[in-house]
């Protein structure tokens, strides 16, 4: 979680902190076992061995949950769009301040490879702008703060936390002051935080919460809080933890910082937050071939001016996540793969969409032949070659499981794969 220092009671107080404390404590030995499958999965981060290739882009479907107990808080289409359009940028790295990414850290940014989307449908299959505005008697949440996941608690209920990512925004202060400014569930099952156990983050819990006034580009109430986030990317930190990413100085204290660590190679070793300073000659854990702080990173706490990007290894830890803890928020995934000869060039787009069908569109000038097969991952030919139209054609799912699978592309006038391609399918 993010935490602001406005006020007279100002404080540091991270609730992710203190869960990684509580787990220490109360689960000694399951946390040494998730502290060594976490580094299992982030040493696999390092090679890539997922089934999917980089260019695959991911879109999560995501709906807003506005709780308010005046009109103040209860934030425009146009900010929530605007928080969603922050996210795209910051997880497609291109927004205009990645410019600001320093030389000895740029070839480790880049496209996370997820976005974003604003539910069209609800739970219920009807029409949804993916915006759920809900009036509360409540006036602040920062106190009982999962009371706001909850109907019954003057909260909302999470939708099908198995297909949408929830993201409730509501008044997380405390007292008057804005301490808190958002908070996250990692994966529930993920190794990292498995033994904290089931009543820590229960499936209906599981989302984002953030504090209205630091919800979207240019909210006008951010210039009440002290660190002035503007830009919204306090959602982008908290979507890292809702994917699985810890602090990048791993959540150690000041006097334990350096020999505690996110497992995470492509982060340099740092000993405590930024604490919302964007002082990048910072170096708190100096030792010899040592880098200085990473205080670009969207998971420290140097602030929206400040934090610009995610690392490799980052990504490829969230995108594991994502597939494996979170398929089902998956609306579709998008493949792009371009084929050029000497005498032009066809361009294949191969997506998912939550319907149960692979469509694949092709964009050729020379209107060639083409076949698509598809194979389960024990090589076995589940469906027939099947010519492919010059627009859009559909491979229905239907009647096989979940899992991954090879698509195959081929010209039909020359027999030449032209794409061999893992997809993944979720009923």
């Amino acid at each position: 979680p993010l935490f602001s220092q406005t006020g007279a009671n100002a404080f540091e107080y991270c609730g992710h902190d203190s869960l990684v404390t509580e787990a220490k404590r109360n689960y000694p030995e399951a946390y040494e076992q998730w502290e060594k499958e976490y580094r299992n999965m982030a040493s696999k981060a390092r090679v890539q061995r997922r089934g999917f290739v980089s260019d695959t882009t991911f879109t999560v479907r995501v709906v807003f949950h506005v709780l308010y107990s005046s009109n103040i808080e209860n934030l425009s289409d146009a900010l929530i769009q605007s928080q969603v359009k922050a996210l795209n940028e910051a997880f497609g790295h291109y927004h205009e301040d990645t410019a600001d990414v320093r030389a000895i850290f740029k070839k480790r940014a880049g496209d996370v490879g997820i976005r974003f989307q604003l539910a069209i449908v609800d739970p219920a299959g009807n029409p949804t702008t993916g915006i759920n505005r809900r009036a509360t008697s409540i006036t602040a949440f920062g106190q009982n703060r999962t009371d706001v996941k909850f109907t019954r608690d003057g909260g909302v209920d999470a939708w099908d936390p198995t297909r949408y990512f929830n993201i409730w925004v509501c008044d997380l202060s405390s007292g008057g002051f804005d301490n808190l400014l958002g908070f996250a569930t990692p994966p529930s099952t993920h190794p990292f935080w498995t033994a904290t156990g089931s009543g820590a983050y229960p499936l209906n819990e599981q989302g984002a919460v953030l504090h209205y006034k630091v919800v979207g580009v240019n909210n006008p109430l951010a210039n009440q809080v002290s660190s002035r986030p503007l830009k919204g990317r306090v959602a982008v930190h908290e979507v890292g933890h809702y994917l699985g990413l810890r602090h990048i100085w791993g959540d150690g204290t000041n006097a334990t910082g350096c020999s505690v660590d996110d497992f995470i190679e492509d982060t340099p070793n740092q000993r405590r937050s930024s604490n919302f300073v964007c002082r990048k000659t910072n170096n708190t854990c100096f030792t010899a071939n040592d880098e200085p702080d990473l205080v670009e990173n969207y998971m420290d706490y140097s602030g929206d001016e400040c934090m610009v990007m995610f690392t490799t290894q980052q990504k490829s830890i969230m995108r594991e996540a994502l597939t494996k803890y979170r398929p089902k928020i998956i609306s579709k995934t998008e493949i792009v793969d371009l084929y050029t000869r000497d005498d032009f060039t066809v361009a294949f787009k191969v997506y998912y969409n939550q319907n149960g069908g692979l469509s694949i569109d092709v964009n050729d000038d020379k209107r060639s032949s083409y076949s698509f097969l598809l194979y389960n991952m024990a090589g076995q030919r589940i469906c027939d070659s099947t010519p492919l139209n010059q627009t859009r054609q559909e491979v229905n799912f239907e009647s096989h499981s979940d899992g991954l699978y090879i698509l195959q592309i081929i010209d039909n006038s020359t027999d030449e794969l032209l794409l061999n391609q893992k997809v993944q399918h979720f009923n």
